[in-house]
C-alpha cells in the first residue's frame, strides 16, 4: 500500500512505501500458490497477482495457480486483485526464500462514504487540477505525466469543511513519459483539507515499462530515473542501510527543539498588549502602527514557543542505526537532511525565494524503532514524516518501482 499524509500541504507522511530501490542480488526467491474464492472454494482464474509498487507480477491460470520467481531480496506487499473481489495484500519478506502461498479472496462489498456518491461539482476541472497537483506533484517530471482516464476520477468539494475528496472505482491509468513507466494505481482514498492544511492519499501502484522508440529514448529514461532516485527518501534509507553517508552526498544533522529565548512569557505579553491597546484606543477602536509598541509586542506574541537548534552531525550511520539480523533506525527525533544537488526552480518559486544549490529537508522518526530492509521497504509506515524538499518532491511523478536497480 502506498500512503501519503501531508501537514500544511507540505509535510509528508503517514507513509510512503514510495520508490524503493533494489541493490541486493537476484537470488532464488520464489512464491507460488493457488487463488480461490473464499465463499465457494472455487479457483479464481486470471486474477492479478503482483508485488505492489513494482513491475513484478503475473496472472493466475485457468485453475487459479500463479508463480513468481527470480526477484531481489527484500520485503514486498503481495497483492491480489480480481473483478468482484476485495483487493487483498500480504507483506512478505524474502531472502533466498520459497513460499507456497495460497490465497482465499473475499467478495467485494462496496461501502462508500455518502460524501463520495454525490454528483461532481460544476468546478470539476478546477478540482482535477488540484487533485493532480497534490497527487502527481509539481516537479519537472510532473508536466510529462498524463492521467489517461481522468474522467473516471470522482471529485467532490465539500464547502462546509473546505475539503476536496477523490475516489476512483477503477485503477487510475498514469503514463509517465519522462521516466518511461505506465502505472495502474488503485486509489483507496484521497482528500485535501484546505481549512486545516492536511492531505492524505493511499493506494496500490503496479508498474509497467513503456516500450522505447529507440536507444536514445532508453538512455533518456535511465538518466531521468537516476535523477529521481538521487536525493530521494529511498536513496537516504539505502545510504543508512549501507553505512555510506560520507560517500552519498547527504549531510545529516540532529535538530533539537529548545525554548525560544527571544519570546517573553505569555502572561507578560498579554499584559503588555492589553496595556498598549488601551493607550492606542481612539473613539472606541485601537490603531496598530507599523513600529509602535503594540505592533512590537503583538509580533513577539506570534513567535513560536520553541525553535530549532542544530545538534550533532551524523557522519556514521551507526549513530542512529542498529545493525544485526534486523536493521533499525533506532533513534527517535528530527533530522535536517541536505543533499548535494540543486533544487528545482519551481520549488523555490513556491517559497518566493531564490533557488538554492542544495536540497534541504526535515525527516522525522516518530518512534525509536523503524525497521528498514535491503530493498528500501520500511515499517511501521506511520513512523516517518517528511517536510521541506522531500515533502514537496516525493509524489507520483518521481515514483520508481521497488524493483528498479540503480547503477552508478
Amino acid at each position: 500500500m502506498n500512503y501519503k499524509i501531508f501537514r500544511n500541504l507540505n509535510l509528508l507522511f503517514g507513509l510512503l512505501i514510495l520508490s524503493s530501490i533494489c541493490f541486493g542480488q537476484h537470488s532464488k526467491n520464489q512464491i507460488k500458490g493457488v487463488v480461490t474464492d473464499s465463499l465457494t472454494n472455487e479457483p479464481v482464474p486470471y486474477a492479478n497477482v503482483y508485488f505492489a509498487n513494482t513491475s513484478i507480477g503475473t496472472s493466475t491460470n485457468e485453475t487459479g495457480e500463479y508463480s513468481l520467481a527470480g526477484f531481489a531480496d527484500g520485503k514486498y506487499d503481495l497483492t491480489i486483485s480480481s473483478v468482484g473481489f476485495k483487493l487483498t495484500q500480504y507483506p512478505l519478506e524474502f531472502s533466498g526464500t520459497t513460499y507456497n502461498f495460497s490465497v482465499m479472496l473475499p467478495p467485494e462489498v462496496k461501502t462508500l462514504s455518502s460524501i463520495l456518491v454525490k454528483p461532481d461539482t460544476a468546478n470539476w476541472q478546477n478540482n482535477f487540477n488540484d487533485f493532480k497537483k497534490y497527487f502527481v506533484g509539481l516537479t519537472r517530471n510532473a508536466f510529462k505525466v498524463e492521467i489517461k482516464n481522468k474522467r473516471d476520477i470522482h471529485l467532490f468539494f465539500d464547502d462546509k469543511t473546505s475539503t476536496l475528496y477523490g475516489h476512483c472505482k477503477v485503477p487510475i491509468e498514469i503514463e509517465n513519459s519522462s521516466l518511461g513507466y505506465r502505472l495502474r494505481y488503485q486509489l483507496v482514498n484521497f482528500y485535501v483539507d484546505y481549512k486545516n492544511g492536511t492531505m492524505q492519499y493511499a493506494g496500490v501502484p503496479l508498474f509497467e515499462s513503456l516500450v522505447p522508440r529507440n536507444k536514445r529514448e532508453t538512455a533518456k529514461w535511465e538518466k531521468e530515473r537516476k535523477k529521481s532516485y538521487k536525493g530521494s527518501f529511498t536513496h537516504f534509507l539505502q545510504t543508512l542501510y549501507r553505512d555510506e553517508i560520507e560517500l552519498s552526498g547527504f549531510k545529516i544533522v540532529e535538530i533539537h527543539e529548545v525554548r525560544n529565548k527571544k519570546k517573553p512569557s505569555e502572561s507578560f505579553l498579554k499584559e503588555r498588549i492589553a496595556y498598549w491597546k488601551k493607550r492606542q484606543t481612539v473613539n472606541g477602536t485601537f490603531v496598530v502602527r507599523k513600529n509602535d509598541s503594540l505592533a512590537y509586542y503583538s509580533e513577539l506574541f506570534r513567535q513560536p514557543e520553541f525553535v530549532d537548534s542544530i545538534g550533532k552531525e551524523i557522519k556514521n550511520a551507526r549513530d542512529i542505526i542498529t545493525f544485526g539480523k534486523e536493521v533499525y533506525v533506532s533513534k527517535k527525533g528530527k533530522f535536517k537532511v541536505t543533499f548535494d544537488e540543486r533544487e528545482e526552480e519551481v520549488y523555490a518559486a513556491g517559497l518566493r525565494r531564490a533557488t538554492k544549490g542544495k536540497q534541504e529537508s526535515l525527516i522525522y522518526f516518530l518512534e525509536d524503532k523503524t525497521r528498514i530492509y535491503t530493498n528500501g521497504y520500511f515499517e511501521p509506515i506511520s513512523n516517518v514524516f517528511l517536510s521541506g524538499y522531500l515533502g514537496w518532491s516525493e509524489k507520483i511523478a518521481e515514483l520508481l518501482p521497488l524493483d528498479y536497480i540503480y547503477k552508478k
